[in-house]
This record gives C-alpha cells, structure tokens and sequence, in this order.
C-alpha cells in the first residue's frame, strides 16, 4: 500500500493550482491592457471567458485557498490571496444583475456554437421556462435591456472593459508588488 503525506499532497496542490491560475490570471491582464488600447472582437470573446470564469471558478477557488493556508507561515501568500479576493469581489460588485446575466450569456457565446439553454422551445419541441431557476422570458428581456442600455454588444464591450481596466491593473499592480517583496526577503514563490 502507498503511503500519502496529506500535509505534503496538499502543499504540491496548493502550489500547483496557484501557478496555473496565476497562467490564466495573466490572460486577463494582456487582454485587459490589449483591449483598453484597441477594441478586438476576438480578444473580447476570450476577456468573457477570462472575466467571467474570474468571477465564478476564481471566486471559488480563491475562497478555497485562503481557507487552506488559514495559518500558513508565508504571509505573502495569505496577501496575495486575499488581495486577490478583494478585486473579484470589487469587479463581481460592479455589475448589476442583468449584467451579470449578459456577461454569462456573452461567455457562452463565447465558448458554445449555440445558445440552447436560452432558448423556450428546445429541440424536442419541449418548452423550457427556466434557466438556472430563472425564468427565460425575464432573463431574455434583461438581456435586451442591455443591449439597448449601452446601444448594443460593443457597447456593453466598452463598458465593462474600461470599467474593469482600472481594478485589474491596480490588481496587477499590487500582486507584483507582493512578489518582489517576497523574493527581495528570500521567500521564493510564483507569483505574477
């Protein structure tokens, strides 16, 4: 039988999920600049993906981490998450709940060739009448009420991303900043 060090396993984890998110992390932050510079229909549908994905898994995964190293002994790793924390919430505060659900349904056409799970009638010729416990015909009209609040998709584009600009860059900003403090103490991580 295999002997497994939990303690060990979970720091490998700990260290491996946070270099990949830290990977995904800086998609976000070249989309983020790249788009504030230049509108790019093919960097926005990714930033979606990205954002909301950030939102979501991040928040999670975020939530998780910081209640796993609860009393770890690197405190740049206990800012770093919670630094972390604070700009998800911030960036998830900003948008109201339509445009929470716009995001969403923009992500999903961001990653999937057909909206199905927005649509009434389904391909069985079955009514569908809620989606996620939300009822279609409200979220398809929260939908088209920001469509028309911002003019259209790229509206909403330019909106959320020089919204966000700001929070992430500050973001970034400041996750740097904790990773040259720590390496100029000599605790060697990956940060950004």
């Amino acid at each position: 039988m295999i002997e497994i060090n939990v303690k060990q396993e979970l720091t490998l984890k700990i260290f491996a999920n946070k270099y990949l998110f830290e990977q995904w992390m800086r998609q976000i932050f070249y989309l983020n600049d790249s788009l504030n510079k230049e509108y790019d229909t093919i960097y926005q549908n990714q930033y979606y993906i990205l954002i909301y994905n950030l939102l979501t898994e991040g928040k999670t995964y975020t939530e998780e981490t910081i209640e796993s190293i609860n009393g770890c002994k690197n405190h740049y790793l206990i800012k770093f998450y919670d630094r972390l924390y604070k700009a998800i919430l911030e960036l998830k505060s900003i948008l109201k709940d339509d445009e929470y659900n716009y995001l969403e349904y923009r992500r999903h056409g961001s990653c999937h060739i057909f909206q199905d799970s927005y649509e009434i009638i389904q391909d069985n010729g079955k009514i569908k009448e809620k989606r996620k416990n939300v009822n279609i015909f409200e979220l398809k009209q929260d939908l088209q009420d920001v469509i028309a609040r911002y003019n259209g998709d790229k509206g909403f584009d330019i909106y959320l991303t020089k919204t966000f600009y700001p929070i992430l860059c500050t973001l970034y900003a400041e996750l740097t900043s904790i990773h040259l403090e720590e390496k100029k103490n000599g605790v060697v991580q990956n940060f950004l």
